[in-house]
């Protein structure tokens, strides 16, 4: 083969490795837009219970519509310093003292004992949040 064939097809090989992880970027970026729009509740979409913020007294009930507890917390005027909302600056980091949650995403790194990222968790049950 001549030195124009090789080349030739050093590019393509190129073009076709960039081509395939444009491909993985984008369904990565596709499955994260999902994920939003449309998260996983593990316990259905008509899970009911009673999410009580401990410093302010105020009992709330959790529907779906929430989308997290960070998200119940803000629609009531309940403050919860938040930045990224992705799980990775633990701005938003509460302690649940009692009852459970669930992660809509997995956290990058873990928490102390019982405190939780409140942008990305949804009830289990009922909880206490210390906030």
């Amino acid at each position: 083969m001549s030195e124009a064939h090789l080349a030739l097809i050093g590019l393509l090989v190129t073009l076709l490795t960039a081509g395939v992880l444009v491909v993985l970027v984008l369904v990565y970026i596709a499955n994260k837009i999902i994920m939003w729009v449309e998260p996983p509740f593990p316990h259905g979409k008509d899970l009911k219970c009673i999410v009580r913020f401990n410093k302010s007294g105020e009992d709330i009930v959790w529907n779906v519509s929430y989308r997290t507890i960070l998200n119940l917390a803000h629609e009531h005027k309940i403050k919860i310093n938040y930045d990224c909302e992705r799980g990775e600056c633990a701005k938003c980091a509460k302690k649940v003292s009692a009852g459970d949650v669930h992660y809509l995403v997995r956290p990058r790194r873990t928490l102390g004992r019982d405190f939780h990222y409140m942008c990305i968790v949804i009830p289990a049950s009922d909880v206490t949040i210390e906030a």
